[in-house]
């Protein structure tokens, strides 16, 4: 942002050099004129009100970005359920949201392990906060990305985990292409897209990093 002529600030100028958006009143330091493409329009009263609002609504969307759907459509958990090894079977723990993609991903996961002879216990994501990572060989969680961020319980459930070296974050995105800032943390991450036709590739990849966990124990 820079200072055009006759001190009017001039906004994305990079991208609209012949356009000034919204000149600030130096006196009342409120928004009272809109600038478009050179020529200076008055606003009255009730259209600065709507004005702002407008911009009011903006910030708010793009604070929210795609946690907007999971507001108005939250998630549901997968149905639990568990399988029992051997004696000496490993455990995995696989916590996941309900989807036609999630669910298949989980269903695939489970018959691998199954066939490997480990116990697996499948939980929903909200049943987080009565698990202990320590307790198990493996711990994959299944999740979206919710703006531009981790799922607020699979992120709260890492805060209270000291060791996460065990632990598989599997994220689904609209592009298959986001992955969590690990910080240091020990975690491995997994990026997806909510797409059937990738699910068997998604599933074969998180098979290999839990088989990896299991023969390190």
């Amino acid at each position: 942002m820079w200072t055009g002529p006759r001190g009017r600030k001039r906004v994305f100028s990079r991208f609209l050099p012949s356009c000034d958006i919204v000149r600030l009143n130096p006196v009342g330091g409120g928004l009272d004129r809109l600038w478009i493409i050179g020529r200076e329009v008055k606003l009255p009263m009730k259209n600065r009100i709507l004005l702002l609002y407008l911009l009011c609504c903006l910030l708010i969307c793009t604070q929210l970005g795609c946690a907007v759907p999971r507001l108005l459509w939250p998630q549901k958990d997968i149905a639990p359920s568990q399988v029992t090894g051997t004696a000496a079977a490993q455990r995995v723990l696989v916590a996941s949201r309900n989807s036609e993609f999630k669910n298949a991903l989980v269903d695939r996961l489970k018959s691998a392990l199954q066939s490997d002879g480990a116990s697996i216990e499948i939980v929903g994501i909200s049943r987080l906060e009565a698990v202990h990572a320590k307790d198990y060989s493996a711990v994959v969680l299944v999740g979206t990305c919710i703006a531009w961020g981790l799922d607020p319980d699979i992120q709260a459930f890492l805060d209270r985990q000291p060791q996460q070296e065990n632990m598989i974050v599997v994220t689904t995105s609209g592009d298959g292409t986001w992955l969590p800032e690990k910080k240091d943390r020990g975690f491995d991450a997994v990026a997806a897209a909510s797409t059937m036709v990738t699910v068997d590739i998604v599933a074969n990849d998180v098979i290999t990093r839990i088989r990896a966990r299991l023969h390190r124990n």
